[in-house]
């Protein structure tokens, strides 16, 4: 995880990371899931829209992308996604 802080929990049986130590709330949340044709990483529709040009050739969501069963997941992209979203939330917490 790009986080290593993060805390793994399970909401509605899908895998979640807390991104904020000791907090749950939505809006701080990363989601993975998978389908029987996607692995699914849900952020937010800020994050998405930032890396969307290099998103372009995946199906995206609301906050979320779509990456295909059977093709190698872009990890390097996936981590810069993982740490621009905490930054995110460690730039609103100090506010």
């Amino acid at each position: 995880m790009a986080e290593p802080k993060a805390t793994e929990f399970l909401a509605y049986n899908v895998p979640v990371y807390a991104l904020v130590e000791g907090e749950q709330k939505r809006d701080q949340r990363v989601v993975v899931a998978g389908t029987s044709k996607y692995v699914v990483l849900s952020v937010t529709s800020k994050t998405v829209e930032q890396f969307r040009l290099e998103l372009d050739k995946y199906k995206m969501g609301r906050g979320a992308v779509f990456f295909p069963i059977g093709v190698p997941l872009p990890i390097r992209l996936i981590v810069r996604i993982l740490k621009f979203r905490v930054d995110l939330l460690k730039a609103e917490k100090a506010l």
